[in-house]
């Protein structure tokens, strides 16, 4: 059996690869960060229009059904928002005190959704309150996501 001479110049560079250096481990491994920030960026776009479909809808409705899936909605992008947020700056969120940036968002958006439950278990706020509270959690949401 004769051994094709293609093949062996091609294994000595992969090995000359693994013993030079580690140009091509450094590229993949920023090749993938950057893939995987662009899919988590457009994942949250996404949710984002998801929340604002969503929104809209209950600020016409008043249901409790789509005040629901709103709650799951936002819970899912502060989820998700967070432990991306986190991962990629904890160390630059910290203040004086060292409290993260992120919590104290986190803890306003949770307080913004249980005023709109409220709003909208008082079938006598009007719609532009509940389009308001909307319209807050939605800023306080991008100011999270941003």
């Amino acid at each position: 059996m004769k051994i094709s001479t293609d093949l062996r110049t091609s294994i000595d560079k992969g090995r000359m690869d693994q013993r030079g250096g580690t140009t091509t481990t450094a590229g993949f491994g920023e090749v993938m960060q950057k893939h995987s920030n662009k899919l988590h960026s457009q994942q949250l776009q996404t949710l984002i229009k998801d929340i604002e479909m969503v929104g809209d809808r209950l600020g016409n409705s008043r249901s409790f059904q789509d005040l629901a899936k709103y709650k799951t909605l936002v819970k899912r992008f502060m989820e998700e928002a967070v432990e991306f947020g986190m991962e990629l700056n904890q160390s630059h969120h910290w203040t004086n005190d060292g409290q993260s940036r992120n919590l104290h968002v986190v803890k306003e958006i949770d307080e913004a959704l249980i005023g709109l439950t409220d709003k909208v278990m008082n079938q006598e706020e009007s719609r532009i309150n509940i389009l308001s509270s909307i319209g807050e959690i939605k800023g306080l949401l991008i100011n999270l996501y941003m």
